[in-house]
């Protein structure tokens, strides 16, 4: 199976690999204490769309653990979060959302 890279603000994101985008966290940098979850920025959502993705699957390094959603959970039951340059518009989703894979 072929792996698409995906790339936004100049900077690379994941692969798309069939319709997963790949991505690889760490809990201690990208996990949102506020909202007990991960985040993705909608412009990525966007691009792994386009390249046919469907859902994101995040391991999650330090913890030895892989998640998996829907991008439709996503922009359903995401919170809006913005950086705060106000430019990369972002979901939320918290882990009681998520399908825990491993």
């Amino acid at each position: 199976m072929s792996e698409i890279q995906i790339e936004v603000f100049g900077r690379k994101c994941g692969v798309v690999v069939g319709k997963a985008l790949m991505i690889v966290r760490d809990s201690k940098k990208h996990r949102f204490r506020k909202f007990d979850g991960y985040g993705l920025s909608i412009a990525v959502i966007c691009a792994a769309q386009e390249k046919g993705a469907t859902k994101v699957q995040m391991e999650i390094q330090d913890k030895n653990e892989t998640y998996e959603a829907s991008f439709e959970d996503f922009m359903e039951k995401g919170k809006d979060w913005t950086d705060m340059d106000g430019h990369d518009k972002q979901k939320i989703l918290p882990l009681r959302e998520w399908k825990k894979v491993k």
